[in-house]
């Protein structure tokens, strides 16, 4: 039988960390950094004449991916599950809106991004979460097969449009 983690209940609200994963997913984005690092010495120098500017720019995300981690461990899941459809109903409507011409940027031939003065984003990022959460609360109720496989359907050709076949896969 696999040994359970320990879990050490914090004061503040009585919820549980589990440090085992936290380690473990810090350490593999630890890694994940140093892969870039070296990998990305030449590139970053060529195009930025720093050779760590992709290092660096990896390692502000990273951070500010773990706070998001640490954040969304102290939510109920069951708030999840209620937000779940108006989530997906925003992301595929994100994912419509990009297609407009004035709304989507357009790089390189694909129209992947929307633009809100500074802040840039990409929709498809937006529906992958949104389709793990919708997902998640989908089959927590056991429901038919046929709806997830249509919504499926719906959001590749959707990703494909852009085209971004990268996200599609």
């Amino acid at each position: 039988m696999p040994k359970k983690s320990k879990k050490i209940p914090l004061k503040a609200s009585g919820r549980k960390l589990d440090w085992v994963f936290i380690l473990l997913t810090l350490g593999l984005t630890v890694f994940g950094l140093v892969m870039v690092a070296n990998v990305s010495v030449v590139e970053a120098y060529r195009d930025f004449s720093d050779e760590l500017y992709l290092f660096h720019l990896q390692t502000k995300w990273a951070i500010v991916g773990f706070v998001g981690f640490l954040i969304m461990s102290f939510v109920d899941y069951k708030i999840l599950r209620k937000i779940a459809i108006p989530f997906m109903i925003l992301a595929l409507l994100s994912l419509l809106v990009v297609l407009i011409p004035s709304f989507g940027s357009k790089v390189m031939g694909a129209q992947r991004w929307i633009s809100m003065g500074p802040i840039s984003f990409q929709p498809a990022e937006l529906a992958k979460l949104a389709f793990i959460i919708y997902l998640s609360a989908f089959f927590s109720k056991k429901k038919a097969f046929l709806p997830f496989a249509v919504l499926t359907c719906v959001l590749v050709a959707l990703i494909m449009l852009q085209p971004d076949l990268g996200t599609a896969v």
